[in-house]
């Protein structure tokens, strides 16, 4: 927290920081996380996904927690990319629309790997700082998968979306099956 009381800051500063909190345009059930370097982001365990991301300081928890509290918590920087409204991991049918189920996250080095399920098949997801510019990687781990799984992207405004594991067409990547699908997307502010 913030030197003073007063301020109900939570700031990040040499480690990550994760913090299950109310939030403005996210389910109840959200994970915030803060990274060092000024990337943060909120993960809603209720729809198995990576929400939206923002840059600068984490949260200002004061209407959480002062006064009669219990309501959302303002993220203190400058939001950059906001998610579609679906689970972007689908297996078999890229168009049909998965059963997800949340299973918990894990730490490790104060950084959470999300588990959940999609359509039955196990999903781990962890996010961290993009390696160059300013933006987030996330790396799936998907399986064992008996068909093909997919990445849907959806629309992103300001953002470029990538992988090293091949090209985006249509926002879409495919991946073939097998034992375990690893995979890293990047989301990079304002490039193109």
């Amino acid at each position: 927290l913030a030197e003073s009381a007063q301020e109900y800051l939570v700031l990040v500063k040499d480690e990550p920081v994760t913090f299950r909190v109310f939030l403005q345009d996210s389910s109840p059930r959200t994970i915030a996380v803060g990274l060092p370097g000024s990337q943060n982001f909120c993960f809603d365990a209720e729809l198995c996904r990576l929400n939206y991301a923002w840059a600068g300081d984490f949260l200002d928890v004061k209407p959480v927690w002062a006064n009669r509290g219990g309501q959302q918590a303002r993220i203190l920087g400058t939001k950059y990319y906001t998610a579609p409204d679906i689970c972007p991991i689908r297996v078999g049918d890229p168009d049909r629309k998965p059963s997800v189920k949340f299973r918990g996250y894990k730490l490790a080095n104060k950084l959470p790997d999300f588990m959940y399920e999609v359509d039955g098949v196990p999903v781990r997801e962890r996010i961290t700082k993009a390696a160059s510019g300013n933006g987030l990687t996330r790396s799936f781990q998907v399986g064992p998968a008996k068909q093909d799984v997919w990445f849907i992207a959806g629309p992103a405004e300001g953002v470029t979306i990538s992988s090293p594991a091949g090209p985006l067409t249509n926002g879409r990547l495919r991946l073939p099956p097998a034992k375990s699908v690893a995979f890293d997307i990047t989301i990079l502010v304002g490039t193109r």
